[in-house]
């Protein structure tokens, strides 16, 4: 009765710290998405604003 208890307690640890470990890997992800998503966003305006630029200097040639 002792091993199964001390198996049980083991694997209750053992389980809490793989989800507590897959929680702080997909929160580590979100973040980092959303952290690109919002760096591409940026990238994007930029792009489309330095698009407008060379539109305007080739009009004015």
């Amino acid at each position: 009765m002792g091993d199964v208890q001390l198996a049980l307690m083991n694997w209750l640890r053992t389980t809490k710290l793989t989800d507590l470990f897959s929680l702080s890997l997909s929160s580590f992800l979100s973040l980092s998405l959303s952290l690109f998503d919002s760096i591409s966003f940026c990238h994007s305006l930029c792009f489309s604003r330095y698009i407008n630029i060379y539109q305007y200097i080739f009009l004015a040639l």
